[in-house]
């Protein structure tokens, strides 16, 4: 198979930028050693790869400011009672994620055909990062349930399992097994921060 090594080097070789490709499908362009790699667009860096990872755009170096990740994916949702979820089954179950840098969006869709026998307070686990935020991040319910009006989400910190939480009487209180029907459905939106 072709492989083509076309290097540039620095008077003191040190340096060697490299442009390769390997068995006529794997272009790589990058530094043999330790340096970022730029590139300019009309005299102005537009884009570095820093040579500790992450990219940085229009002249900014600094690591802190660097994009070190970027992924899509699913996940499973699994509905809580308590600690347990015996019986408990669904006609849909969707959880999506966005991951950019250090957040994570996220996205839940729980319809239960059965609530199943599990007894307790109600709690959806699965994310698939934990939480680094302090405090509770934003998150958007809708939901068909039994005796509320004011529900309110939160993620602990260190955690990724989502508590639902009752507010019609003025007083916080978790939702139980009594607030949700057979046919429930929930709708859950949110973002957060993760160190992973």
């Amino acid at each position: 198979s072709a492989h083509t090594n076309f290097q540039v080097k620095s008077n003191s070789e040190s340096t060697k930028a490299f442009i390769q490709t390997v068995q006529d499908s794997d272009v790589r362009i990058g530094s043999s050693t330790n340096h970022p790699v730029s590139f300019y667009q009309n005299g102005s860096e537009r884009l570095r790869i820093l040579s500790g990872g992450g990219l940085t755009f229009n002249g900014d170096t600094a690591a802190a400011n660097a994009l070190s990740d970027y992924e899509e994916g699913t996940f499973t949702p699994t509905v809580v009672f308590g600690s347990g979820s015996s019986g408990i089954t669904y006609s849909v179950r969707i959880g999506r994620y966005t991951k950019i840098g250090n957040t994570v969006q996220y996205y839940v869709q729980c319809s239960l055909s059965s609530k199943g026998s599990s007894t307790g307070n109600l709690s959806i686990t699965g994310l698939p990062f934990t939480n680094t935020d302090t405090a509770s991040p934003p998150s958007i319910l809708t939901g068909s349930f039994t005796n509320t009006s004011d529900i309110q989400i939160y993620l602990n910190a260190g955690g990724a399992t989502l508590n639902l939480e009752n507010r019609n009487t003025g007083t916080q209180s978790p939702l139980t097994h009594s607030n949700v029907n057979n046919n429930s459905t929930m709708f859950i939106a949110g973002v957060y921060r993760t160190s992973q």
